[in-house]
């Protein structure tokens, strides 16, 4: 027999968490393939003082990287990222209190 997992609130907040930054992930993972494949992708980009690589390059060379490439392209990357996966953790917030509306009847 498998074991019921107790569901809390600290758990449903990881888990919340967990979604919101996997959607952060798949989302600025197509972002930069998107980018990769745009007529940007021979632009060079600032990868370190006074180092600079095609966008191409340094994707194919660092794809771990990609949100290293986009804080060297955007000044306000981390605020962004911050801001955005907030969003995200409320509308998935939203979506489970939603799916459990339905369990108030009983």
């Amino acid at each position: 027999m498998s074991e019921e997992k107790a569901i809390t609130k600290s758990y449903l907040e990881k888990a919340i968490n967990a979604r919101a930054e996997k959607r952060w992930n798949q989302d600025i993972k197509l972002f930069c393939h998107n980018l990769r494949n745009s007529p940007f992708r021979y632009s060079k980009i600032k990868t370190g003082p006074n180092m600079h690589s095609e966008i191409n390059n340094f994707y194919l060379e660092y794809p771990e990287n990609c949100e290293t490439m986009l804080a060297n392209l955007f000044e306000d990357y981390d605020e962004i990222r911050e801001e955005t996966i907030k969003d995200y953790v409320q509308e998935e917030t939203d979506r489970l209190l939603e799916s459990l509306d339905g369990i108030s009847n009983f």
